[in-house]
């Protein structure tokens, strides 16, 4: 169709343009410069500390160095529950060449979302499809606003480098059906998707699905021999991954009822389905799955129209139905499996990170239906409107694509902070109740109360179907920390002691619960801010007993569990022992001034300096 466009054109600039637009190495420079363009913005951000960037570079710096044992150290270590060597060297070069500054950190991001870019378009050659098609679903896949999440988010580098890794393996698995070099590329590249992000646990069944699609039969023995190098892979770390996960507690264990799963993953199958074509109100963070009437209406009639569509391709074109409908949609449930729900995360049921992958498949079944479409007989009783036809696909199609860069530069824009982040995630009704805390917390350090507090009142109206007692009283509980924390800030002493004493009984069960540690974190504030307000008012005793309770949420070998152990001994004046817990946290961090304040108290009223002690307290 888009031929009869062409061929409307002057000579010389028609043979021009089909010079161009038959180029596959032009096309491919075409991609990746619109794709750059349209990211590029994402360079100028800073690493978003606080939100993941700290666990993988910041805090990491340390491990970040160039040097083999830090390369060593990768290889055996996971990271918020994954194990990703790959990813993580990724940063080492990162950390090599910028040192902490975002931009180089968010270039290395776009580079691997264009490989995987250039990966899908090679994909679609690969199966045939048309280069015209191929081109704009590899345009379609690059700039989807979903990928925004992937791109611009430097702690998601593994979802861009596992794709790029898993595009490429696809590609040369199928470039040869021998055991040749081809085969060995494919199998490296598999490696690498794999231990960029254990979701390329998927490959082995695509490519066998895809094998299906292309010879038009299985050769189950062939591709067992094929496919075995790569399943041993998967079978010797996946399990690494799961143990990591259950281990940060990323994985939600309890308290999850087995028919609000089931209804969670027929929401998630068809939620990425959906919002690969129709993606709007995007979201950092978006809302748990409500099992409501009118959401389960609308998923049984989705259901019902999908499984009536099946139904009538099978009996009208069962050799479609069979060798593309069947494994095109194996291949999607396989790739989403690992994020569709059926193992519940923390507190969050989807997101658009994880479509990155799965809609491949989506947009290769779109390609072979214009494959179809452009082959059939079907079009030939439209020919003398078959320029008006080609043309309206055509301005469809651009337009689509410049809504996408629209959304785009939009949604980039949210991801220049955090805060701007927790404010696009305000967007849904009701919104995360982890975002709507984070927010809060925020808006308190920025002296923002007002708006803390009205946060904090979302927090204690939100009873969503999902939700178990003890997820509600959690969140008012959450709710009267904020507001207790508001009135300490603002010297309202007596409104933040009501508060605190209110939570107080509650936090200290709610801080035992696995999975909680967020709960943890903040009853931790709330006995320093308690202690204060009884010092405030000469309880002493009661100040001293409250640093005491926190010690049971500290590690006794990290700064704050001696230093904290230090403050107990000392209010008992044990100032002996104290001494030597604020010299063994002075060890941790030289430069702590808290530290080395209460350890001069200490000092002094032992009367007791040691030439170190006394050396150090001469140069401070």
């Amino acid at each position: 169709m888009l031929n009869s466009l062409v061929d409307k054109i002057h000579p010389e600039k028609k043979v021009f343009l089909r010079f161009l637009f038959d180029n596959e190495f032009f096309l491919c420079c075409f991609l990746s410069v619109v794709t750059f363009a349209v990211f590029s913005p994402a360079c100028c951000y800073p690493l978003l500390n606080g939100w993941d960037d700290h666990v993988f570079v910041t805090n990491a710096a340390p491990r970040l160095t160039m040097t083999f044992s830090n390369a060593a150290y990768w290889l055996a270590h996971a990271r918020l529950g994954c194990y990703l060597p790959i990813t993580m060297w990724s940063y080492m070069l990162d950390y090599w060449l910028w040192g902490l500054g975002g931009g180089g950190y968010h270039l290395q991001n776009i580079i691997w979302h264009i490989i995987a870019v250039l990966g899908v378009f090679k994909c679609f050659r690969r199966f045939r499809i048309n280069h015209y098609y191929a081109f704009f679903g590899a345009l379609f896949f690059a700039i989807h606003p979903q990928r925004v999440e992937s791109v611009a988010w430097v702690s998601e580098r593994k979802d861009v480098m596992c794709a790029a890794f898993y595009f490429w393996c696809i590609y040369f698995y199928f470039k040869s059906d021998k055991f040749n070099k081809w085969y060995y590329l494919s199998f490296i590249f598999f490696v690498f998707s794999f231990l960029s992000k254990p979701m390329a646990a998927s490959l082995p069944c695509t490519l066998f699905l895809l094998n299906y699609i292309e010879k038009k039969k299985l050769e189950i023995k062939h591709q067992f021999m094929r496919l075995f190098p790569l399943v041993l892979i998967v079978v010797s770390l996946a399990p690494l991954t799961y143990m990591a996960q259950v281990q940060m507690k990323a994985v939600a264990t309890n308290r999850i009822g087995t028919l609000r799963q089931l209804f969670v993953v027929a929401y998630n199958t068809v939620w990425y389905g959906a919002a690969t074509f129709f993606p709007r109100t995007l979201s950092p963070i978006y809302p748990r799955v409500s099992f409501t009437p009118n959401t389960t209406v609308v998923l049984i009639a989705v259901y019902t129209v999908l499984i009536s569509s099946a139904i009538y391709l099978y009996t009208r074109k069962r050799n479609v139905f069979m060798r593309k409908v069947v494994p095109l949609t194996g291949c999607y449930f396989t790739a989403i499996l690992p994020v569709v729900g059926l193992i519940p995360f923390a507190f969050i049921d989807y997101a658009d990170r994880y479509s990155y992958i799965p809609s491949f498949f989506l947009l290769l079944g779109l390609g072979f239906f214009f494959e179809w479409l452009r082959s059939s007989h079907f079009l030939n009783r439209f020919s003398e409107k078959k320029n008006i036809i080609a043309g309206s696909l055509l301005a469809a199609a651009l337009s689509y694509l410049l809504l996408f860069s629209a959304i785009d530069y939009y949604y980039i824009k949210s991801w220049k902070n955090i805060y701007s982040l927790h404010k696009m995630a305000l967007l849904h009704s009701p919104p995360n109740n982890e975002a709507v805390k984070f927010l809060a917390d925020l808006e308190i350090a920025k002296g923002n109360y007002q708006s803390a507090f009205e946060l904090a009142n979302i927090l204690s109206s939100t009873h969503a179907e999902w939700m178990t007692k003890e997820d509600v009283d959690l969140n008012q509980l959450k709710s009267d920390y904020i507001k207790g924390v508001i009135a300490y800030n603002m010297v309202d002493m007596q409104a933040a002691f009501s508060f605190f004493m209110r939570i107080r009984e509650a936090y200290s069960k709610l801080a035992t619960i696995p999975g909680n540690e967020r709960v943890v974190a903040d009853y931790k504030t709330m006995l320093l801010l308690l202690a204060s307000i009884y010092d405030r008012s000469r309880q002493t005793g009661k100040a001293t007993e409250c640093y005491e309770e926190l010690l049971r949420y500290l590690d006794v070998h990290d700064r704050d569990g001696l230093f904290y152990r230090g403050v107990v001994l000392m209010r008992k004046k044990q100032y002996s022992r104290a001494e030597y817990y604020f010299n063994r946290a002075l060890k941790l961090d030289p430069e702590d001034d808290d530290v080395i304040r209460h350890l001069r108290f200490c000092v002094e009223h032992n009367k007791i300096n040691s030439p170190n002690t006394k050396n150090y307290m001469n140069q401070k």
